[in-house]
């Protein structure tokens, strides 16, 4: 992931993405909303059922997907999300105040 102001690079950061039948949606986007911490709670595609409470630092971008923080994960650079883009708690801080809503997001492979 990079971030851009002006076309220019000013954070980067691995993350991961969705795994294949939970694929992370790809296009252009916004930040539709912020939040501080939301619990999350679903299905994998392997039948697995989660619910994480307190995820950090959520930037909603398209329906039920979000740029969030992944406490949780031990590396980052592949594919192993349900869908959302998840990162480092601090990369996901940066961005999270760093973004403003609106912001454009392009998710692409």
């Amino acid at each position: 992931m990079t971030a851009l102001d002006n076309g220019l690079p000013v954070f980067g950061s691995l993350v991961a993405t969705g795994v294949r039948g939970a694929d992370t949606p790809t296009g252009d986007f916004l930040v539709r909303a912020k939040l501080p911490k939301m619990d999350m709670r679903g299905t994998t595609v392997t039948g697995y059922h989660y619910d994480i409470p307190d995820v950090p630092w959520v930037m909603l971008f398209d329906e039920d997907y979000a740029l969030h923080g992944a406490p949780w994960r031990p590396t980052f650079g592949f594919a192993q999300s349900n869908g959302c883009v998840t990162m480092p708690v601090a990369a996901a801080k940066f961005l999270y105040d760093w973004a403003p809503r609106g912001t454009p997001v392009r998710v692409h492979y």
